[in-house]
């Protein structure tokens, strides 16, 4: 076996079992070939062998949902203030920027997410205002087709919390087009309902709501 780095003496987190298992680690690429119990075999054949004399390694911990702007961080520094305790991917809606600074905005913060040691994914503000129009100004209004172009960044996975069920459920028919948008474009939607029981909730879902 060939590899870039290998870890020997590690004690392993399993997660499954919550235990420590004494193992060793081999990477290439930038990706884990094989983690295993016991000490390293000979023959392998490593670039750089780093022997961690019973260091703790475990897999980086996922953030499914978060407004790094919330932080009033930029992703930069954000990063820099999670990592150390673990995390190591997010998932970002940048719903605030969204609503203060349109489209150009949540491309802005998908462009500063980019070449950070933290892995960043993005979902598409879907309620932008987060209410109507009507009764709320923002910078823009979000359409059908403003989530179709932004689906195309590489690092979008998703569209963000529909937290205007209220108008996914009654009326609005520009927020019912952006979620019909969103499965066209293989997106996951993410929902925000606190309060929906019953036939509501089954109605709700039966968008393609998915979380």
């Amino acid at each position: 076996m060939e590899c870039d780095l290998l870890l020997t003496n590690a004690r392993i987190a399993d997660v499954f079992r919550y235990r420590l298992v004494e193992g060793w680690i081999g990477i290439r690429d930038g990706r884990f070939i094989t983690v295993e119990a016991g000490g390293a075999p000979g023959g392998i054949r490593a670039a750089e062998t780093i022997d961690l004399a019973g260091r703790i390694v475990m897999p980086g911990l996922i953030d499914s949902h978060l407004h790094i702007e919330s932080s009033l961080l930029t992703p930069r520094r954000f990063a820099e203030a999670i990592l150390p305790w673990g995390t190591t991917t997010i998932l970002s809606d940048p719903h605030e920027v969204g609503n203060v600074a349109g489209e150009e905005g949540v491309k802005w913060m998908i462009a500063a997410s980019q070449d950070l040691p933290l892995r960043i994914y993005h979902s598409i503000p879907s309620c932008v205002p987060a209410t109507s129009p009507d009764i709320e100004w923002t910078h823009e209004v979000f359409d059908a087709a403003a989530i179709q172009r932004l689906a195309k960044q590489p690092s979008v996975i998703a569209l963000g919390e529909v937290m205007d069920y209220r108008g996914l459920l009654g009326p609005n028919e520009r927020l019912r087009a952006i979620v019909r948008a969103a499965r066209e474009s293989n997106l996951l939607i993410e929902g925000h309902i606190p309060t929906l029981a019953g036939i509501e909730l089954s109605q709700y879902l039966a968008h393609g709501i998915s979380s």
